[in-house]
């Protein structure tokens, strides 16, 4: 089964259980890059020889490492750039306002990420995140095979560039 079918798969069934569509996160991921580069160029630009990395991670358990056990030695050498889950976020509520917003990430302390304070102006970006693991328990416990071919098709998308056909194509 080709990753494209078990995609359409998921994004089927999801909408079964009332989720109304599902995304990937290339296009956020993008975002991430860019900013991170336009964040190194501008320090880079200012300091013509940058004399302190500019550290980047999209763990959240590494940052949280960071800023409590290293502290002030590593915080302000820290990129400020979200992550893609993240920047998803700030997609899909600034496109679907009042929505829910639960992503499905593969490692717990995305969970962390999540629950993290917004700044004073800003929503919460993610409003959930499944382990990869509790999606496929949420599946099984439903009794989807995701294997199985399905016999009709989701229903379309609104965010259209952010489909995983788009991604394909693109990436």
């Amino acid at each position: 089964m080709s990753m494209e079918q078990v995609y359409h798969n998921l994004r089927y069934h999801l909408q079964q259980m009332g989720f109304s569509d599902l995304y990937e996160t290339s296009l956020a991921q993008r975002v991430s890059l860019l900013k991170a580069y336009d964040e190194f160029s501008t320090k880079f630009d200012q300091d013509k020889t940058p004399k302190d990395p500019l550290l980047c991670s999209e763990c959240p358990g590494w940052i949280c490492y960071a800023e409590k056990v290293v502290g002030e030695l590593v915080i302000p050498k820290m990129s400020v750039v979200k992550s893609p889950q993240q920047i998803q976020g700030i997609i899909v509520k600034k496109n679907f306002p009042g929505s829910k917003h639960v992503t499905i990430m593969p490692c717990y302390d995305k969970k962390l990420e999540a629950v993290r304070p917004p700044a004073e102006d800003q929503e919460v970006e993610v409003d959930a995140v499944l382990a990869t693991h509790e999606i496929s328990d949420l599946l099984k416990d439903k009794g989807i095979d995701l294997k199985l071919p399905i016999d009709s098709k989701p229903q379309e998308g609104v965010l259209g560039f952010s489909s995983f056909d788009a991604a394909v194509k693109e990436g």
